[in-house]
């Protein structure tokens, strides 16, 4: 085997959580950041994440970059990278700091749900997500023919249809796509999100138990609400 046939490189798509920094202090971050985590534990463990310097603007020029990524470590989570970063000094810290820089553009203006013609065929999982299970479809919708339950995780591109109880974690519109809902049968969520607006459901609403629902992005924030 030679050198080079040791390694294949692959395109990929993968979908990243992002920390939307409103703050370039520290302290404050770090308070919360553990307050994040405490919330939903097994959701940010170990998890990726890319930091986001939008709503920061030139207060970003005050952030220990070093210090950042230790403190996000500390919390938890993997820091792959930054994005919305402001001129070459700005990018040149973040090199430094062994992140990536990142293009952060899309995230500003929420595209457009496609066509239904243009998108792929949706993925159907004939029964129950089970506790651990993670469930990705790029592109598309994802169908549950069965309850997505409590320490189980769904994503999809496009709009989640639970034909069952709704228990764990799901994401709709990963891409940023705002216009995608979450659908099921009955809402007893632990983590829901659509595009990049997460929301940690600590007591479910016991008006949706046992009642079809939706979750759906309303003037960035996100609504549980029976059908």
């Amino acid at each position: 085997m030679t050198k080079s046939s040791a390694i294949d490189v692959r395109g990929g798509l993968f979908t990243l959580p992002v920390l939307r920094l409103l703050s370039a202090d520290l302290d404050e971050l770090r308070d919360g950041l553990q307050g994040k985590c405490k919330e939903a534990p097994a959701f940010f463990a170990n998890a990726p994440v890319v930091i986001e310097l939008a709503a920061l603007a030139d207060k970003a020029d005050q952030l220990d970059f070093v210090a950042l990524k230790a403190l996000v470590r500390d919390a938890g989570m993997i820091p792959v990278g930054v994005r919305d970063a402001l001129g070459d000094l700005q990018k040149s810290r973040i090199a430094d700091a062994g992140l990536a820089v990142m293009s952060g553009g899309e995230s500003r203006s929420r595209p457009k749900s496609p066509e239904i013609s243009s998108r792929p065929p949706a993925r159907v999982i004939h029964g129950s997500v089970r506790s651990g299970q993670h469930v990705q479809v790029d592109g598309g919708d994802l169908i549950v023919l069965g309850t997505v339950n409590q320490g189980a995780e769904v994503v999809a591109d496009g709009h989640i249809h639970i034909y069952g109880n709704l228990r764990g974690r799901a994401r709709a519109g990963a891409r940023g796509d705002g216009d995608a809902c979450i659908f099921a049968l009955s809402l007893e969520p632990e983590v829901v999100a659509i595009g990049d607006e997460y929301l940690v459901v600590e007591t479910p609403n016991a008006a949706l138990k046992g009642r079809a629902g939706r979750v759906r992005l309303a003037d960035g924030c996100l609504m549980l609400e029976p059908l």
